[in-house]
């Protein structure tokens, strides 16, 4: 089977982006839910810059059933390639739209035991009709063993049985595309959906960015006040591929 909606997309740092919204993204995976097998990638600028080096990556990336737009600098190329209604993807917000509608099913995969106890908690309590199928956990693999791995395998294969609509997986990029792109169709009509750190905003572990620094494309400054260790270098990494990227537009 094939899905019934086609989004075209747009060439950013040779990866393949959707062309899409929120309210699209929300429209389209409720029209398509239950069709098909297909994975649903929400790569940050930071992800796709690593792509633009990586063949096997960019692939996986590129052939997504959708590949949202997630960042400010994703929208910004888009619009000034002309495709105007192109905006940030988020996938705390998907998950929300996703979670009102009590026909659906969903498995959350990922995270810590701690953090998804608070995700079941906080879910349980906004979401009291949502139907979750369930829970887990994954090991920590390397990125490096992340599709070969025995237990990730097994676990893949007790979800696979409980056909939820939408399994959302929670673990750092690019390993959740790894993942997905390896064993999404192992499913029968499964979605999969790569939202990385969603799952501790939804948890309420982390907090989230105020919706005006996201609109005006500071997220990321609120992120680098919280870890500046860890981020910086990557973001200082980003700054000069989007440099480079506005160079040759």
């Amino acid at each position: 089977m094939t899905k019934s909606t086609a989004i075209s997309k747009y060439n950013y740092l040779s990866v393949k982006v959707s062309v899409i919204n929120q309210v699209m993204a929300e429209e389209t995976l409720k029209a398509d839910v239950g069709r098909a097998a297909s994975y649903v990638c929400f790569p940050d600028s930071y992800t796709i810059l690593s792509a633009a080096k990586d063949a096997k990556l960019n692939k996986i990336l590129s052939e997504a059933w959708l590949t949202m737009p997630d960042g400010k600098p994703l929208e910004i190329y888009a619009r000034r390639k002309g495709f105007q209604e192109v905006r940030t993807v988020s996938g705390f917000w998907t998950c929300k739209a996703l979670l009102k509608d009590p026909k659906h099913t969903h498995y959350f995969y990922g995270s810590s035991p701690k953090v998804l106890a608070h995700l079941q908690e906080n879910l349980e309590a906004e979401f009291p009709n949502a139907s979750v199928l369930g829970y887990k956990s994954p090991p920590f693999v390397p990125l490096e063993t992340i599709e070969s791995d025995k237990s990730i395998e097994a676990d893949m294969a007790e979800i696979a049985k409980l056909k939820p609509d939408y399994l959302w997986i929670g673990i750092s990029s690019p390993k959740q595309d790894y993942l997905m792109a390896r064993y999404y169709q192992s499913f029968d009509k499964s979605i999969l959906l790569g939202v990385g750190g969603v799952f501790e905003y939804l948890s309420g572990d982390v907090s989230k960015s105020p919706e005006w620094m996201k609109k005006m494309g500071l997220r990321w400054m609120y992120r680098l006040l919280k870890e500046p260790r860890r981020l910086g270098p990557k973001y200082l990494l980003l700054a000069k591929g989007i440099f480079k990227l506005i160079r040759g537009v």
